[in-house]
């Protein structure tokens, strides 16, 4: 069973913000590997979330709830 694995990139943590790799040159913090649709999540610098939204063809950021049920699980609701 083959599955449709997306493209993870390469993207830079510099003073709390992420960049993607290609935009950013110096020194770094951290260095991570993300899908575009985990990348959304995550704290951007405002040039790479545009891009980044434009290639998911969404207009916002999307929300993610994290809902604790009778049981004591977390639920993930986006």
């Amino acid at each position: 069973m083959e599955h449709n694995k997306e493209k993870k990139l390469k993207y830079i943590k510099f003073e709390n913000k992420w960049y993607e790799a290609k935009r950013f040159k110096g020194k770094w913090d951290d260095v991570k590997y993300f899908t575009n649709k985990e990348a959304i999540l995550l704290n951007l610098e405002d040039k790479t979330e545009k891009e980044l939204l434009r290639k998911l063809g969404s207009k916002n950021k999307p929300q993610v709830v994290i809902v604790d049920g009778p049981d004591h699980r977390s639920k993930l609701v986006k």
